[in-house]
């Protein structure tokens, strides 16, 4: 009859209206979602840059706006890291040079007065140029420690970035690299 043929017509046109309004929903959810992600996907991976070592990554500020004040934040906190890790390789670089000149007059010193110490007293004369040698080992520590770090902020940060999940295997922490530098030198000063 007409009145159910009305009825399926209303039933379509409003199917069809419900369908485009769904996808015109979903189009625009994929836009706004677009918008979040790429932002975020970009903030992480400049945060795995910088966990990888390359410490000048900062990450695009773009986005809603909390995810421009997390890129603000995240950036401020990387230049933070940067300046304070130069820093400690500047510090590291200068107090070993500073301590070197003391060192070796400090040996010199000693060395002088083995021809004037009697034999009781040789043995604590050794045991000061042992000691002398060790600091000096530590402090030959520090400087090739400071060197290598050097080098490395030269060739840009580490070689790039290291993919999400993985580590570079060419690439030690810088913490690990220290501890076996100074752990070499002393051996070579008979702790």
């Amino acid at each position: 009859s007409s009145v159910d043929a009305r009825i399926h017509r209303y039933w379509t046109v409003l199917a069809a209206i419900a369908a485009a309004v769904l996808a015109a929903a979903a189009a625009t959810a994929a836009v706004l979602a677009r918008w979040v992600i790429r932002p975020l996907a970009r903030l992480e991976q400049a945060a795995d840059a910088i966990g990888a070592g390359d410490l000048t990554a900062r990450a695009r500020v773009e986005g809603p706006p909390e995810v421009r004040r997390l890129a603000q934040t995240f950036n401020t906190m990387g230049a933070k890291v940067d300046t304070l890790v130069r820093s400690q390789d500047a510090f590291l670089a200068d107090a070993s040079h500073q301590l070197r000149t003391p060192l070796a007059a400090l040996r010199l010193r000693l060395e002088n007065l083995d021809r004037d110490v009697t034999d009781p007293g040789k043995p604590e004369l050794d045991g000061a140029l042992t000691e002398v040698e060790r600091l000096s080992a530590l402090v030959d520590g520090l400087l090739t420690l400071a060197r290598a770090d050097r080098a490395r902020a030269r060739r840009g940060g580490g070689g790039g970035r290291a993919g999400r999940g993985r580590r570079d295997p060419r690439r030690r922490g810088r913490s690990a690299a220290g501890a076996c530098l100074l752990a070499e030198s002393a051996g070579r000063a008979a702790w």
